[in-house]
């Protein structure tokens, strides 16, 4: 489940799951289907043609993509953004983008997207909502890094409102600066914009560690997770 997510968060989601005796089947094709209703979600196709883009000779690749350089067509005065120029598929994506773009079409010189950067939030429960490198990732490419590491039923909040399944990793690297971060449970997908603007601002965890903390907070979590690297 959630191949993209940290292994140890898939992990997690899967028992979560097999515990409300939800069936999970991974590595398997469908080969037929009888009397039931199911939901394709294995990617994205861009919904590029009818428009007369091919006759504007705008250039369009694999699942129907349009090929942009900076939000750019190759066609200088076209610009396009979102889920029809490819990957991340993810709507405050191509919110960023709309913006970036309705910019540089002012004249304006906005500052490009770290699409290194993009928090990826899946909306299931528990939630699950991650930014940069899975622990997998780092030792893949052989970059030392420290890890903290905390679970929701040591946070006052979350116990209080019976939702403490889930934990907190965060990677940081020598410098204390966020390489990856990942959370699953009870509003993880609003959390994880605290780390995101850390990690896209390129700022260390001090910047968190400085900061009060409101109690009790879901929030809080974070920066009692960070306090083992301090």
């Amino acid at each position: 489940m959630l191949p993209n997510e940290d292994k140890e968060v898939s992990a997690w989601l899967e028992k979560a799951f097999k515990k409300r005796k939800i069936n999970i089947v991974t590595n398997t094709i469908a080969k037929d289907i009888d009397d039931e209703k199911i939901i394709v979600s294995i990617g994205v196709e861009g919904n590029s043609s009818g428009f007369g883009l091919e006759n504007l000779g705008i250039k369009i690749e694999n699942n129907n993509h349009i090929v942009v350089d900076d939000g750019r067509t190759n066609i200088d005065n076209i610009y396009a953004v979102g889920d029809v120029i490819g990957p991340p598929w993810l709507a405050h994506v191509a919110t960023a983008e709309g913006i970036y773009v309705a910019e540089l079409m002012c004249g304006l010189t906005p500052s490009k997207i770290g699409y290194n950067n993009i928090p990826n939030c899946t909306y299931c429960k528990p939630e699950v909502a991650s930014i940069g490198l899975s622990e997998e990732n780092l030792n893949e490419q052989s970059i030392t890094f420290k890890k903290a590491h905390s679970f929701f039923n040591s946070n006052g909040k979350a116990v209080a409102v019976s939702a403490s399944d889930g934990f907190i990793k965060i990677l940081v690297d020598e410098s204390n600066h966020i390489l990856g971060a990942h959370i699953i449970g009870s509003n993880a997908t609003e959390m994880i914009s605290e780390l995101s603007v850390v990690k896209s601002n390129n700022l260390s965890i001090d910047s968190i560690l400085s900061s009060v903390h409101p109690h009790p907070t879901f929030s809080e979590a974070i920066f009692e997770t960070l306090l083992q690297l301090k």
